[in-house]
């Protein structure tokens, strides 16, 4: 997997690369500092996922530097990353193509969560978007998530799972977290329980 990784704060993108190489550690990746380096690395370089910086250094708005990259890089995973929880700043970040958000204040395990659901093709929305009754997410779970929930009613475990799916033992475990999150429970049987009265699991 190809990974790029833009922010302009040093210390930050140093710490990322360290979570980055424990997530994905066959990994190729690559570090930005700006909105410009990002552009020229794209278009010399194909890659898998990318984690970028909402208010790095550019000569274009934000907006304009996401739009232009979605359009250029169709099939690249954009997970944006920023000091901002701001809801219009999420909303937009969605609007505009990108697959995840995370906030600064995120803590590795939300990061490692957000990367691994975001580098499956999902969506990974921060808690503040969750909070917020006005934000459009879609669907509550991923057809994924949705996927492995049903396979989790059937009592199997995670890792079996993972078997069943090809996915990794770490992917399933981000993504079962993910689902916890989504419905407000902290365990198995509640989200089993929640999925059934609202109809996701459907005949499960």
């Amino acid at each position: 997997m190809r990974i790029l990784l833009a922010d302009d704060h040093t210390l930050l993108r140093q710490g990322l690369v360290l979570i980055i190489k424990e997530i994905f550690p066959h990994s190729h990746l690559q570090c930005n500092a700006s909105w410009k380096e990002v552009e020229q690395t794209l278009n010399a370089h194909s890659f898998n996922l990318a984690l970028l910086d909402i208010f790095m250094p550019s000569e274009r708005i934000w907006e304009h530097e996401l739009a232009f990259i979605v359009k250029q890089h169709p099939n690249l995973a954009i997970c944006m990353l920023s000091s901002s929880c701001e809801q219009k700043h999420i909303e937009t970040a969605f609007q505009l193509g990108a697959k995840g958000y995370l906030c600064k204040t995120a803590t590795i395990d939300e990061i490692r969560q957000a990367l691994l659901v975001v580098s499956q093709g999902e969506k990974y929305f921060p808690l503040q978007a969750w909070q917020c009754e006005n934000f459009d997410h879609g669907l509550d779970l991923t057809c994924r998530q949705q996927e492995i929930l049903k396979l989790m009613a059937q009592g199997k475990s995670a890792k079996s799972i993972a078997r069943e799916l090809r996915l990794s033992d770490n992917t399933v475990k981000s993504h079962i977290a993910a689902i916890y999150h989504t419905l407000n429970v902290t365990n198995r049987i509640e989200a089993i329980n929640i999925a059934r009265q609202t109809g996701l699991l459907g005949y499960y």
